[in-house]
Parts: C-alpha cells; structure tokens; sequence
C-alpha cells in the first residue's frame, strides 16, 4: 500500500533532520550520533535538556524526579484517561478514538504538537535513564514537533471506579508493542497499523525514512541477538512498534497539563467528571 500523509511528512522532516545534522546514511554510522554536538545542531534538545542527557552538573536542570515533586498529584480526577497516538501511527487515530469511544465517553480528540520542551518533561526519565542511548535520537526525530492526536476521556456513567480510569487503561488495554494482543491499543490496532505500512520490515524508502530515520533500529536488530527485541516475530516492532502514549494515573497529571498548555481541553469537563465520580463500583 502507498505510505499515509502522516508516514510521507515524517520522512520529509527526517531527510531535513539528517542534513542539519551531516547524517549520510551510507557512509556514517548512527551508533556515533550519541554526541552532545550532535543534539544540539539538531534542534529537538533545548540546551538544559542535552546537558542533563550528557551529565553536564554545573547547568542548573530539573531533575525527573524533583519535576515530579513539583507537579500537582491531583490536577485530573481518577474519571479521566487520555492517549496520544505517536506521530509514526497517526494514520490509525480514527480506529484508536472508535476503540477509545467504545469504552469511555471521549472528551476531546485534538491534533497537537509535541515540542522541545515538552518532549523533555515527558520523557526525560526514559531519555537519561531507560533509553537505548544509540537509538534515543532516533525517537525525538520522530516524535518532536510532529502532529499527534491527543484523545481525552472520561469513564461512562455507568462505569465509576475506585480505580482510576487511566491506570485501567495503562494496565488492561495499552498492550505490549509488537506482540498480538486482541482488544488492545498496541496488540491490535498499532500492530495491524505497523504491519499494513510495512514497519516490521522496513523496505520501503518512504516507511523506512520515517520511522528508523538513521538506520539505528535496524543495526540494533541486526546486532544484538540477546535485546528486548530478540523474542518478537518481528524484532523491528519493539521499537517502529509502539505507536500510542499511554500513560497511568500519576504520569497522566503531567503529561495532560503539559498537552493543554494551550487550552485545547477545557477545565469545566474535568470539573463535570470530578463532580460525577463515585468510588463504590469497579470496571467489570
């Protein structure tokens, strides 16, 4: 099948990406990209936020940790979730938002952007801590400054739970990526989604640009045998794979005020969730 509009936009960024940067595919290797200088020229790092990856003390950062510690705990009430589906899957936001809507009464669903700065206090825990340091890159190439869908929910009224909404979701329905999973966001719609574009395998020019833009998950795969990727049908799905943004309850705090930074979902329908809530009955 022909690339969707979302696959041709990624490789378009991706190929201006590689030239800011002297990326040549060919001839260098994307393991060496891991290099302060080579952040920075690429624009998807604010300087604080490439210092604190290379572990640059003197610069005056926020730490994950201490940004947790400053974030309001309860901002969302436990009838909310969100997901936002990554830029690489963008094409599957009308079958994620009917998966969404079959379950829970969907706020909103907005296109937004995820920027620099927002990128960072998102995933600056997983990009310090928990990232593949030669395919971290890769990641913010893909997801920093690209259209994504944010779908915001609520739980029906026929389905109040003292567990909140978000955490169901993150535990029950996200799925693992790259592994089929029936009725689940990663096991079913991003995997159908990943294979229909050809993500597993990365032949085409087009799919491959997008979404493995410097070669870095395909020499991974390539050269290690013993990875997180090994066990999967498709090794490549563990990372071109993974498609939506699920987050649980605490996570969803922040990730959701960062996104509505500009008003794109309205306090008042948290506000009417909050005043719904009833903690006496659980999901079924």
């Amino acid at each position: 099948m022909s690339a969707p509009s979302n696959i041709h936009a990624l490789a378009e960024k991706a190929a201006e990406i590689t030239a800011r940067i002297g990326f040549d595919p060919a001839r260098d290797d994307p393991f060496e990209l891991d290099h302060p200088d080579v952040f920075r020229d690429s624009g998807l790092f604010e300087p604080e936020a490439i210092a604190r990856i290379f572990g640059n003390k003197d610069v005056a950062t926020t730490s994950p940790d201490e940004a947790e510690e400053l974030e309001p705990s309860t901002l969302y009430p436990q009838a909310i979730g969100m997901v936002l589906v990554r830029p690489d899957m963008l094409h599957i936001a009308p079958q994620v938002e009917e998966f969404v809507g079959d379950r829970f009464e969907i706020i909103d669903s907005v296109t937004t952007e995820v920027g620099p700065e927002v990128y960072w206090q998102m995933y600056s825990e997983a990009i310090v801590g928990r990232e593949t340091r030669n395919s971290r890159l890769s990641r913010a190439a893909i997801y920093v400054g690209s259209a994504c869908q944010m779908i915001v929910f609520r739980a029906k009224d026929s389905q109040p739970t003292e567990e909140p909404t978000a955490d169901y979701v993150y535990e029950q329905l996200k799925g693992k990526q790259g592994v089929a999973q029936p009725d689940t966001l990663r096991g079913e719609l991003v995997l159908e989604g990943a294979l229909a574009i050809g993500a597993h395998q990365l032949v085409d020019r087009t799919v491959a640009l997008a979404l493995d833009p410097f070669g870095a998950y395909r020499k991974i795969v390539r050269e290690d045998q013993n990875g997180p990727h090994a066990s999967l049908a498709h090794p490549l799905l563990f990372y071109t794979g993974v498609g939506v943004h699920v987050p649980n309850y605490q996570e969803m705090q922040r990730d959701l005020a960062l996104l509505d930074a500009a008003g794109q979902m309205t306090q008042a329908s948290t506000e009417t969730a909050r005043m719904d809530e009833r903690d006496s009955l659980t999901f079924a």
